[in-house]
């Protein structure tokens, strides 16, 4: 398998894993207008949101679609490209 067809592979595989989880989420839609406690969004302050992509081009394209997402239902969004590796970010969040 050379290089271009792995490529392709991994992208489609990571797509779609992105589309299965975003399905699973519960609870209300956070960009349906309405917030878990009932409370239009639009009276709160939503702030912003920061996506990190992990330093790979998979990662960097799905962050940017995940970006572009939210912009359409105008929400503020920041993408923070180049996070670190794997290793590194799931510390982060562990702790």
């Amino acid at each position: 398998m050379n290089i271009n067809s792995r490529l392709v592979s991994m992208t489609a595989v990571v797509s779609a894993s992105a589309l299965v989880l975003a399905g699973c989420g519960a609870g209300n839609d956070p960009l349906d207008g309405q917030g878990s406690d009932g409370e239009k969004n639009s009276d709160r302050d939503r702030g912003t949101i920061v996506i990190g992509t992990a330093n790979f081009p998979e990662s960097e394209l799905i962050g940017q679609l995940w970006a572009e997402a939210l912009r359409t239902q105008s929400i503020d969004v920041e993408v923070k490209s180049g996070i670190g590796s794997r290793e590194v970010y799931i510390k982060a969040i562990e702790e």
